[in-house]
C-alpha cells in the first residue's frame, strides 16, 4: 500500500525492506 506509506512517518528498516515498493 504505498497510499499507506508516508515518508514523514518512516516505518521501520524492516517494514521498509519487505515494503513491495523497496523490491
Amino acid at each position: 500500500h504505498l497510499c499507506a506509506w508516508d515518508p514523514q512517518k518512516r516505518p521501520t528498516a524492516e517494514q521498509s525492506l519487505h515494503h513491495p515498493f523497496f523490491n
